[in-house]
């Protein structure tokens, strides 16, 4: 038998009287997902009535929290998600009628960068519409341009470039995990060979503060000139050997292998370099005597170190070494008298 007084929820009422029950403490949670920075917040709805409240009393009207994204990663627009299906907006929240306890989750992806490419660059995975996700690896090709070598960089924001290797599949990878800014390629084409140099002190004809460039190539031009700085280089069929062919220029001495490989190109369209004779005739006048070899002897025992090819050309000082020993001395003069004389 009930008492004078029934208790249903913490509320009283007289017996004979309706109960009107009223489901209105649900509760809608509002999370930090992964990579997100949020303190878990707490939302109160009526049973089956949009709207959100900071308590049970249903007077105050809720704030949407204010998630932040990790470093390097941006929160997802809408950034709430519901456990399943697609991410929805806090305005969708607040005007859903909830008949149940439910939470959400604040979500963020990887950042998205600018990516700017020069030709000649085919992505194979990692942009999409022009752009790099943060984590996710670019992975490009650079097409090959004959005789030359393909010098990959690549820079993130304002910083320094760095050197990018190909893999066995001609393939260059920049990793995910250092897209952390706009990303710019750059692709020089360096001619595909070595440079080396032979000091005055050992080739001897030259002008004072000079040296020369060797340029050891695989192959001899068919067509075309290897190029310094614009200007045409020699060809040394003396100084090359079968998979190791020889241009040659004079430069000033504070030239350096990279400088110089900046300044190297393969211009198809003009006429191939002068090869070398080393046939005596070293003041080019097409004839062989005794001025050859007298310009020879000079030229090892230091006169004209003041003229930079003006009286004495660059190809003269070259053609000097006669017998192609990569040094300029008495040996080539005797030489050319040799051949004069018919020895």
């Amino acid at each position: 038998t009930a008492g004078p007084r029934q208790v249903l929820h913490s509320q009283f009422v007289n017996r004979g009287d309706d109960i009107s029950v009223n489901l209105w403490n649900l509760t809608v949670t509002f999370k930090a997902g992964i990579n997100v920075n949020m303190a878990t917040a707490t939302a109160h709805v009526k049973y089956n009535e949009a709207g959100l409240y900071t308590d049970t009393t249903y007077a105050t009207p809720f704030t949407e929290p204010a998630p932040a994204a990790a470093d390097h990663y941006t929160l997802d627009d809408p950034v709430w998600y519901p456990g399943n299906g697609s991410n929805v907006s806090y305005s969708t929240i607040s005007a859903t009628a909830f008949t149940d306890n439910a939470a959400y989750i604040a979500t963020a992806s990887p950042s998205g960068f600018a990516v700017t490419l020069p030709e000649g660059v085919t992505v194979i995975s990692g942009i999409t519409d022009d752009k790099a996700t943060y984590l996710t690896d670019i992975v490009f090709t650079v097409n090959e341009v004959p005789g030359y070598l393909n010098v990959v960089t690549y820079t993130v924001g304002d910083g320094e470039p760095v050197t990018l290797t190909a893999d066995a599949e001609a393939k260059y990878t920049i990793p995910g995990s250092t897209i952390l800014g706009s990303i710019t390629v750059d692709v020089e084409h360096v001619v595909h060979g070595t440079v080396t140099f032979i000091p005055n002190d050992d080739f001897k004809s030259l002008p004072a503060g000079h040296k020369v460039l060797v340029l050891t190539v695989n192959d001899k031009l068919s067509a075309g000139a290897y190029e310094y700085d614009g200007n045409a280089m020699f060809y040394s069929d003396e100084y090359s050997t079968a998979g190791n062919q020889v241009y040659l220029y004079v430069v000033p001495n504070e030239v350096t292998s990279e400088g110089a490989l900046a300044k190297l190109q393969i211009n198809k369209a003009a006429v191939p370099c002068i090869e070398l004779a080393y046939n005596g005739d070293v003041n080019l006048d097409n004839k062989r005597n005794s001025t050859d070899a007298v310009l020879t002897y000079a030229l090892y025992g230091g006169l004209w170190t003041d003229d930079v090819f003006t009286k004495v050309s660059m190809r003269m000082r070259l053609e000097a070494d006669v017998n192609g020993d990569k040094v300029v001395d008495t040996a080539d003069a005797q030489k050319i008298l040799n051949n004069i004389w018919g020895q």
